[in-house]
């Protein structure tokens, strides 16, 4: 026996006959989104599914509940990604068999109040998210940008393309001074300097929105370094820039552009200082992810212990503006250099 809801909030029970031999390919227990899911989709590829609840309502923490004359949302009150061709949209449409009909929440979609009598209304799109916080707490912009993948907001040093390109030297000669004063007094060497030319690949044709994807690789080698220092690896060579990679977004209104870049360093290291790169770029705020690829394990110069070696790449990201059609010729040349040696 099952239980539906009726339209005029009675409850519909339905009495539902067992298949022709009684025999199911997956027994599903629990309808909770998960659950639900799961079953759908197995559905969906031929297999008979039973779903076992012990509530009177499938749903899980979809469910609603009433007190006093209000509605309350037990756990999801709302889904995100369900404009034209997001991923959660195209997923549900997939298990139902078509497009499941949603209400949009409006603009704003939220709207928080606190004894103290601050408010703060949550927009529906990344942009208007993005200047409400500036606005409602200046003095964490920093910590706003590393949360949110906000571009930066600051401006940018230099008043033409000679003087921008000097103006990035001194800051990634500003990054390597803070690193090596970190690195040496545990003995880690530092690897060479990169250069605004021959790793970020800058040229006399870039202007002022390519040295903002320049600063903001800065920022990840910065973090990527550090952390590689804090978790006192063995030894670490010099970076490579990766090729950035560019995602077009699209929330409501804005047109976005989700900009990726990453940076490879090879390290050489005990399990135990690679295990705590990995976990380091994790920290609140950092907002990287790491991976660690071509593991090898080599032999210790000091002793008969071995030592993996392998390259951590770190990646970054950043919601843009849009760039314009003149300027993706030049996308290829920013980031992707070789690693010198």
């Amino acid at each position: 026996m099952s239980v539906l809801p009726a339209l005029d909030g009675r409850r519909l029970y339905r009495a539902y006959p067992p298949g022709p031999d009684g025999a199911f390919d997956v027994i599903v227990i629990g309808s909770g989104m998960g659950g639900m899911s799961c079953a759908a989709a197995l559905s969906r590829l031929g297999r008979r599914v039973l779903v076992l609840e012990q509530h009177y309502l499938p749903g899980g923490y979809t469910h609603m509940f009433a007190r006093k004359g209000f509605q309350w949302d037990v756990g999801v009150h709302a889904l995100g990604e369900l404009h034209e061709g997001g991923q959660t949209a195209k997923m549900l449409a997939w298990l139902a068999e078509g497009e499941v009909p949603m209400a949009p929440l409006g603009d704003p979609y939220d709207r928080f109040r606190f004894p103290d009598d601050f408010e703060i209304e949550f927009p529906a799109s990344h942009r208007g998210m993005v200047e409400t916080l500036r606005d409602a707490f200046p003095e964490q912009e920093a910590a706003l940008e590393g949360a949110l993948g906000m571009p930066e907001s600051k401006e940018v040093d230099g008043q033409n393309e000679d003087d921008l390109r000097v103006k990035f030297d001194q800051a990634i000669s500003r990054v390597w001074q803070e690193l090596r004063s970190k690195a040496s007094p545990i003995g880690l060497k530092m690897p060479p300097v990169v250069t605004s030319e021959e790793d970020f690949g800058a040229d006399p044709e870039h202007g002022i929105e390519a040295y903002r994807i320049f600063y903001s690789y800065l920022r990840v080698l910065r973090l990527a370094l550090r952390a590689i220092i804090e978790a006192r690896v063995t030894e670490m060579e010099a970076p490579e820039i990766l090729a950035p990679d560019y995602l077009p977004v699209k929330e409501n209104a804005d047109e976005l552009v989700c900009l990726f870049h990453g940076v490879s360093i090879p390290v050489t290291g005990s399990y135990d200082s690679l295990m705590r790169v990995l976990a380091a770029v994790q920290k609140p705020g950092e907002f990287l992810q790491a991976r660690l690829k071509n593991v090898k394990t080599v032999k210790s110069r000091n002793s008969e212990a071995r030592l993996l070696r392998g390259d951590i790449e770190f990646y970054g990201f950043a919601m843009v503006e849009p760039i314009e059609e003149e300027d993706t010729s030049n996308r290829s040349r920013r980031g992707g250099r070789r690693r010198r040696r």
